[in-house]
């Protein structure tokens, strides 16, 4: 059986597409949330079998079916790898995560 970080990793790697999407909650879980300017994920809120969710491009479920994996789940977000879409965000490139920032232009004085 998986990990808690192997499968939280496995539902992050879908993560590519923004937008909407709908779920049908399979069993009893837990809803995680990436943050862009945390650049980390959080707990979002618990769902429960049988209820259709609306996940957003950032947010991921994973369900569980005792009190205390779910606790282990959260302990273990520090092991998340991150969204793929942080990347492309307009924080990561203003805290020059990834690609270089722009280098200010210097005026010319006239004499």
């Amino acid at each position: 059986m998986a990990t808690i970080v192997e499968r939280a990793n496995k539902e992050i790697a879908k993560l590519t597409k923004l937008g909407v999407r709908s779920e049908i909650v399979s069993d009893d879980g837990i809803v995680f949330e990436w943050s862009n300017s945390r650049q980390a994920w959080g707990m979002g809120y618990p769902v429960r079998q049988g209820t259709k969710i609306e996940l957003d491009a950032n947010e991921f479920y994973i369900p569980f079916r005792q009190a205390e994996t779910a606790i282990k789940a959260i302990n273990a977000m520090t092991s998340f790898n991150e969204l793929p879409l942080y990347k492309k965000s307009f924080e990561a490139k203003h805290m020059g995560k990834f690609g270089s920032k722009k280098k200010p232009v210097k005026s010319k004085r006239r004499k």
